[in-house]
């Protein structure tokens, strides 16, 4: 029983302490009658009974896994195919893009990492420090706009089409902080 508990395993249903005999009434009976073959099937019974409700429970967990199974099975035929539309459109807009160009929210082509990095510390800095803006394009990249957005004092990334079918980021990681 300690075991169990403190291993934090939630599969058992039921917790076994094998200091502590508890007898069933039948078991009692046996014992009382001194009949060894009464004692056995007594004793059979209730490893019967034991074995049963294991029985039980394996098949509950079954019927839990194959409901999980069925369901991520349907969500992976509903979102697939639209999922990868999205990202066969995404890839075939990168391979037409220059990669070594980053068009910043002004219209600006930054084509050097620094002026790249200093112009995304610039937004990522105005986004935090702003108290009515959660959402800003601060540029292009290989023909994919480029978002940053706030959700309290953390600010995240993300490029793609628009922010919401986006491929997300981390600024903090991008900016070195």
């Amino acid at each position: 029983m300690v075991s169990q508990v403190m291993s934090g395993d939630r599969t058992h249903r039921t917790i076994e302490d094998i200091d502590e005999t508890v007898l069933n009434a039948a078991q009692m009976k046996a014992i009382a009658s001194g009949d060894p073959l009464i004692m056995e099937r007594a004793t059979l019974e209730a490893e019967l009974q034991g074995l049963g409700m294991q029985l039980q429970a394996y098949n509950d967990t079954q019927f839990r896994d194959k409901s999980k199974i069925q369901y991520l099975a349907d969500m992976v035929n509903t979102n697939h195919p639209a999922n990868i539309q999205h990202i066969q459109s995404d890839l075939t807009t990168v391979a037409k893009a220059n990669l070594k160009q980053f068009i910043s929210d002004r219209g600006v082509m930054l084509d050097k990492a620094l002026l790249i990095d200093d112009h995304i510390s610039e937004q990522f800095q105005k986004l935090r420090n702003s108290y009515r803006l959660t959402q800003i394009q601060i540029g292009q990249f290989a023909g994919l706009n480029v978002y940053l957005s706030r959700f309290g004092y953390e600010v995240n990334g993300s490029i793609g089409m628009s922010i919401s079918s986006g491929y997300e980021f981390n600024v903090d990681a991008h900016l070195g902080k």
